[in-house]
């Protein structure tokens, strides 16, 4: 009995390791390069990834030449990084390892998500 009893509680606890996400790895500050990808074709985005002063939100502007668009603040939410852009009904929602993102770029219409495309960014280059 008390060997069945060990068995399990060394079962539960693989398992429960083995679920348990890593931890969550904050983007690196600075350029990153986006893609979205539709019908085999990329549309690239420049996106600008910064901490916020209250060390928990992101700001990230969208990057077009000389213009430049400001998101709402990102935040992780469990072990992605949300960015919301309200301006054209949409958000990003991506898992980061520092130096790359990959996730869901979700389009918004009347509350519900009407479309989404494959998200993936790494971070680096110049303005």
């Amino acid at each position: 009995m008390k060997l069945l009893f060990s068995f399990v509680i060394l079962s539960f606890s693989i398992l429960s390791t083995a679920f348990r996400s890593g931890p969550v790895t904050a983007p690196k500050n600075g350029i990153w390069r986006a893609t979205l990808s539709r019908d085999n074709q990329k549309l690239p985005i420049l996106l600008d990834i910064s901490k916020n002063a209250d060390g928990k939100t992101y700001m990230v502007r969208i990057v077009n030449g000389t213009e430049k668009l400001n998101m709402d603040s990102a935040y992780f939410q469990n072990d992605s990084l949300v960015i919301p852009m309200m301006m054209f009904d949409a958000k990003i929602v991506a898992k980061s390892t520092g130096d790359k993102l990959k996730g869901t770029y979700y389009r918004y219409a009347n509350g519900a998500v009407a479309g989404s495309l494959p998200f993936e960014a790494e971070q680096g280059g110049r303005l």
